[in-house]
């Protein structure tokens, strides 16, 4: 996706750093940020996987909560990266999570997230894990618009969710725009994948 040493990436549900642990050593000093509620998954990361030296010198950024207030980081991130965070998500914590999102991004951010696409859309209220859920690529479009963003499916592999990449939205006619796109794909079975 273009990702340079001296980009900036945010990696949301970073978890036990099992993405972190080979971005913080790319990475220039400053340049990874971590979000997870579970503050000892990190910790067990930093012990197993990456280590108190590399993160001395590298000096990640770790913030330990439930909710997207990314703004707190205080800057606009160039890559995002929600992997198997929104296959586990209610709706409304994934429009909380993208709303969030747009707001911490520029007009060249790149945000990658996973789905699991299905038939339905998932109606609970909850998070559920360890198993997952399921999001019609129409609702996924919506919501990602919804928040200011524009989707992309990419045919990068995964072992059972499908690659999306969200971009900023400039204007509200680029929505309207989308939306169109989205609603006249509805009848198709498949959306077309980008390469």
């Amino acid at each position: 996706l273009g990702l340079r040493d001296y980009h900036t990436l945010l990696d949301i549900g970073c978890g036990s750093l099992r993405a972190g642990r080979l971005f913080i050593p790319y990475l220039q000093p400053g340049k990874y940020f971590g979000v997870e509620p579970e503050r000892w998954l990190v910790e067990q990361g930093i012990e197993n996987e990456l280590g108190q030296d590399l993160v001395r010198i590298k000096k990640p950024s770790f913030r330990y909560a439930r909710d997207y207030d990314f703004a707190e980081f205080g800057i606009s991130f160039d890559f995002l990266l929600a992997q198997s965070v929104f296959s586990h998500a209610p709706l409304t914590e994934i429009r909380t999570c993208l709303q969030e999102a747009c707001r911490s991004m520029h007009q060249s951010s790149i945000f990658a997230a996973t789905f699991v696409e299905g038939a339905s859309d998932f109606g609970g209220a909850t998070w559920v894990y360890p198993k997952k859920v399921e999001y019609s690529p129409k609702t996924i479009r919506h919501i990602v618009l919804d928040a200011g963003l524009v989707s992309e499916r990419i045919s990068h592999f995964h072992p059972s969710q499908t690659w999306y990449l969200l971009s900023r939205v400039e204007s509200q006619d680029e929505i309207v725009r989308h939306r169109q796109r989205i609603d006249a794909l509805a009848s198709v079975s498949e959306y077309p994948v980008v390469a």
